[in-house]
């Protein structure tokens, strides 16, 4: 392969990347922050431990006080992703970068249990809505009880 072929797929894969000022859509940058694929950032639910990802059916939008009791590090996270989701609500965005209206429905499961009858393993679904959406943004991770995530500062 030639220096020159080098150079322009070097040039073209970084063209791609958000260093050059690629941006993808802010429901894509929500999931991403909140449900990070690798290192965990700093919005990301899995800073949470695993007793405190109690599960049930979460809307950021209202929020429940009992959780904020039962939970408080869960209704954090919650709040922080609804923030998350704010930051696209602004008018003076394009219309293809506003969540109007949006919010998130959170939904932890127990996915899997051991011998005795203990949670091993939740399904967390973040459901992203906002007003002109053709359809709603939908992702999926799974939390072991065991699993030690790595923290991105």
């Amino acid at each position: 392969m030639s220096f020159f072929s080098v150079g322009v797929i070097v040039i073209l894969s970084f063209m791609g990347t958000s260093a050059y000022l690629v941006q993808p859509p802010p429901e894509t940058e929500v999931g991403f922050e909140f449900m990070r694929p690798e290192r965990l950032g700093p919005h990301d639910i899995r800073r949470i431990s695993f007793a405190e990802m109690l599960p049930g059916a979460y809307d950021t939008a209202a929020l429940d006080e009992t959780l904020k009791a039962d939970s408080p590090r869960l209704h954090e996270k919650l709040e922080e992703l609804q923030h998350l989701i704010e930051r696209y609500q602004n008018p003076n965005l394009a219309p293809d970068k506003q969540l109007t209206n949006g919010h998130a429905i959170v939904k932890i499961e127990d996915w899997l249990k051991d011998e005795a009858g203990l949670s091993v393993l939740r399904r967390v679904t973040l459901t992203l809505e906002w007003d002109g959406m053709a359809q709603p943004f939908v992702k999926t991770i799974f939390v072991h009880r065991d699993a030690i995530y790595s923290i991105e500062e």
